[in-house]
């Protein structure tokens, strides 16, 4: 995997061309959704915040079940400055994805969290307390 191996610009062509075997950027199914998925952590590597929101967004468009996707929007949009919409998009995450993603979204809350309103953060759930 070129991603894994830290070979970002290889990654990022390889799935491209995937994608296009699967029929572009509108391209739907579960399939689709892990390209999209893979395009935009490719595209968070290289720092490009834009291209990773937009990959992320059409991966939920391919599939909305893809948790994933509103895993990596969320931390697209906190790198973006765009704290309110992480959260939204965090609290997404939970909504569909449950207790299996809580820790994530605790870390995305706890980043967001200086620079929201803390009425958006009385929405999300709070970390359990420790025995």
């Amino acid at each position: 995997n070129y991603l894994r191996a830290g070979e970002t610009e290889q990654a990022l062509d390889c799935y491209q061309k995937s994608l296009e075997l699967l029929g572009g950027e509108t391209a739907a199914g579960r399939e689709a959704a892990t390209v999209l998925g893979n395009i935009s952590a490719a595209h968070a590597s290289l720092h490009n915040f834009r291209a990773s929101l937009q990959a992320a967004r059409a991966a939920s468009l391919a599939d909305a079940s893809y948790s994933k996707a509103l895993f990596r929007e969320a931390k697209a949009l906190l790198a973006l400055r765009e704290p309110s919409d992480a959260v939204r998009a965090a609290l997404h995450l939970l909504f569909l994805a449950g207790s299996s993603v809580e820790a994530d979204v605790q870390k995305i809350l706890a980043a967001a969290e200086p620079r929201v309103p803390r009425t958006l953060l009385t929405l999300a759930p709070t970390a359990p307390a420790s025995s």
